[in-house]
């Protein structure tokens, strides 16, 4: 509807009070992780089925389908096919399968073996172990005395009626306890 002009040409907005749909709701059964599921699953049953094919045939199928890393790939894949042909007749119990997919990241240890860097790294925290964890003892032997002292100088005054400390000015004190002030102290040093 069409606001009557005014006497001099200008037009009359009247703002209204009903809610406008800003953008459309989302569909129920979908959402991102929906479709960032089907392209992992894609790009996973393509990798396994090429690495079954580029094994030798007979005994180096039996060899790679007998591989526990290659069982862990199979059950990860299989749960998702399996509740896709099935639809959503009951299978809650192919949940508990889905978790298996997580067994995926043990392979980046299967690759570590392969990366000169990586193996540099691990032979210089393996070295270096005491000092590390004399330093661990350090920091933590920092920690509480540093968040002690922090805590008794700054802790201003008990507050009854607010249950809390209060500094002198009135402003509730951010350091409410000693392992409050452990993590101050430990932003503060790192």
């Amino acid at each position: 509807v069409e606001p009557p002009p005014m006497e001099d040409g200008q037009n009359v907005t009247t703002l209204s009070d009903a809610p406008k749909e800003v953008c459309p709701k989302p569909e129920p059964h979908r959402s991102p992780y929906t479709e960032i599921e089907y392209v992992c699953i894609i790009i996973f049953t393509v990798e396994y089925i090429l690495r079954l094919l580029s094994c030798s045939a007979g005994p180096g199928v039996c060899r790679f389908l007998a591989q526990v890393m290659n069982l862990i790939d199979l059950i990860s894949i299989l749960p998702f096919y399996i509740q896709k042909i099935a639809g959503s007749s009951g299978l809650e119990g192919l949940a508990v399968l889905r978790v298996l997919r997580l067994a995926r990241v043990l392979r980046i240890f299967k690759l570590s073996r392969n990366f000169q860097g990586l193996i540099l790294l691990m032979q210089t925290f393996r070295k270096s172990a005491g000092a590390l964890l004399m330093l661990t003892f350090f920091v933590a032997m920092s920690l509480v005395v540093f968040a002690t002292l922090i805590f008794y100088c700054e802790s201003g005054e008990w507050d009854e009626y607010r249950q809390q400390y209060v500094r002198s000015d009135g402003q509730q004190t951010p350091f409410e306890s000693i392992p409050a002030s452990m993590w101050w102290c430990l932003v503060t040093m790192t």
